[in-house]
């Protein structure tokens, strides 16, 4: 049977909503250290100087941990996200910070005004994308010109057999899997990027919404940060992720 994409987004809406509350605990959420911090600072300051300082969309900001190392940039920050309980814990954390604001919307369907951002941007999200066409041409929309989408992310679609070793011996030590919910199975079967969320898989559809061509830059730096702390479960974890991350930067005209 085919779900209709309204049904499929509120599946997506729920499933986020009910691993909120121990979203920071899982490994590469929370950014933990000052030498995680500093990664990603360094990335955006060489590859999307145009962040820096500007007014920045954080698409799907879940608890707001991305809107932290923006506000480290001395970014205006708006977070959008599709999960109300998200928005309650970003707004708890940023809780004081006139340079925040969170709302509770949909990245692939923006209620802001024409040109309204230097930047959008965005961490693990490009996977759970229901309409990945419709959400670049909103982000250029909204993006003044010359404005920057930076995206960090991930092709762990098709894990290969020594990520599914480290997946497995990670559990084995104590790491509770984290698409273990009863209906991430059938959310994942449903979305366009199921198979793989590779450069080759992204490009055209940012060319086809208008953008520059992307540049797609390696994040071995964060991810070293990373693991130079936690558990082993927690270590075994990121590394079974490790091998597909990257850095996109696609540019508005």
């Amino acid at each position: 049977m085919t779900i209709q994409n309204f049904d499929l987004k509120e599946q997506v809406r729920a499933y986020w909503t009910s691993r909120a509350d121990g979203f920071d605990a899982s490994p590469g959420h929370c950014i933990r250290t000052e030498r995680e911090f500093r990664a990603y600072e360094q990335l955006i300051r060489r590859h999307a100087p145009g962040l820096v300082g500007g007014d920045v969309l954080d698409a799907a900001s879940g608890t707001g941990e991305v809107s932290r190392l923006l506000r480290r940039l001395g970014c205006r920050v708006t977070g959008v996200d599709l999960s109300e309980r998200m928005v309650e814990l970003a707004r708890t954390k940023h809780e004081g910070d006139q340079g925040v604001r969170f709302t509770e919307g949909d990245a692939e369907r923006l209620m802001f005004p024409d040109a309204s951002f230097d930047g959008v941007i965005c961490r693990n999200l490009l996977w759970t994308l229901t309409d990945p066409e419709a959400a670049f041409a909103e982000w250029r929309r909204v993006l003044k010109p010359g404005g920057t989408v930076v995206a960090f992310e991930g092709n762990w679609m098709q894990p290969d057999r020594l990520a599914l070793f480290l997946r497995n011996l990670s559990q084995r030590l104590g790491r509770k899997a984290e698409v273990d919910k009863p209906d991430f199975t059938s959310i994942l079967e449903q979305l366009p990027f199921r198979e793989s969320l590779a450069p080759a898989d992204v490009t055209p559809r940012l060319l086809d919404a208008g953008f520059n061509q992307p540049e797609f830059h390696a994040i071995g730096r964060v991810t070293r940060a990373q693991l130079a702390r936690g558990t082993w479960a927690e270590r075994l974890s990121l590394m079974s992720f490790a091998r597909g991350r990257f850095m996109l930067v696609a540019r508005r005209p």
